[in-house]
């Protein structure tokens, strides 16, 4: 048979009883190891005391509960282990987290090269508003209508020749024949 304790520095001696200090509604483990039968109460705010049970050796106790308890040991001398109790925040002493690090200074030689970046990302940026600024403008002082050099290349390529009626197409290319002669009706 295995016996698993854990970390045995956890453990405490029940005693006079231990308190979980909590006000909101939850679940609680309680892990007792006994020497002989013991008998566990709760004791509510309201001075209410609850039965949680009859250990005898290594035993776990589950409880819902809403507010603070303490919980006592009638019986043989037992110990207890609970995360509620254990894994509480301990106070420490004038220690703060808020106060922000210092940046560390760097090198001045750095400074002054990204200063020089910064600069240039400027000029650079200002030069190209200029030419955006420039194509704008000639755009906006080219006139529109059918003398637009966009129109003038729609009307060039866009519609081909209209063939004459009077042609024919012999299927070699660019031959054409001549006017066909066409038949008079008489009228005898």
């Amino acid at each position: 048979m295995t016996i698993k304790l854990g970390y045995i520095e956890q453990w405490e001696v029940v005693g006079e009883g231990f308190f979980l200090p909590e006000e909101k509604p939850r679940r609680v483990k309680i892990d007792v190891n006994v020497e002989g039968t013991a008998k566990f109460y709760g004791h509510g705010k309201d001075g209410v005391i609850f039965y949680l049970g009859q250990v005898t050796g290594r035993n776990t106790l589950e409880l819902a509960v809403d507010g603070s308890l303490k919980v006592t040991a009638e019986g043989s001398d037992a110990w207890f282990k609970c995360q509620e109790v254990h894994q509480r925040p301990k106070a420490t002493a004038n220690e703060t987290f808020t106060k922000v690090a210092n940046r560390k200074e760097r090198n001045p030689e750095l400074e002054r090269m990204m200063h020089i970046m910064t600069l240039n990302v400027d000029k650079r940026m200002a030069q190209m508003q200029s030419d955006h600024e420039k194509a704008i403008a000639k755009l906006a002082s080219q006139p529109t209508g059918d003398s637009s050099p966009r129109d003038a290349t729609k009307k060039d390529k866009g519609t081909p020749p209209k063939a004459d009626p009077q042609t024919e197409d012999t299927g070699n290319e660019g031959s054409k024949s001549k006017k066909l002669p066409t038949k008079e009706k008489s009228s005898d």
